[in-house]
C-alpha cells in the first residue's frame, strides 16, 4: 500500500513538472497586430501565401535564430 501512494506521488509531481514547464510556451501574448508579442506583420507575398491560413492577406514574421513566418492570430472585434 506505501508503494502505491509513493508511486501515485511521484507520478503526481512529474504531471506538475511538466504542466509548469510547457506553461510558458503558451504564455505569449498577442500583440494588436495580431502576432504574437511584437513579431512583424507584413503584406503575404507569393513566398508567403501558404503560410496565410486564414486567407487575410497577412502574415508574421519572427526573427530569432532563424526567421520564422506563421500566420497572424484574427480577433473577434466586438
Amino acid at each position: 500500500m506505501k508503494r502505491i501512494l509513493v508511486l501515485a506521488t511521484v507520478v503526481a509531481l512529474m504531471v506538475v513538472m511538466t504542466a509548469m514547464s510547457v506553461a510558458p510556451a503558451f504564455a505569449a501574448g498577442w500583440g494588436e497586430n495580431g502576432c504574437r508579442n511584437d513579431d512583424t506583420l507584413f503584406v503575404a507575398t507569393v513566398q508567403t501565401v501558404s503560410k496565410d491560413r486564414n486567407q487575410d492577406g497577412f502574415v508574421c514574421e519572427h526573427f530569432g535564430s532563424a526567421t520564422l513566418l506563421y500566420d497572424n492570430h484574427l480577433f473577434s472585434r466586438s
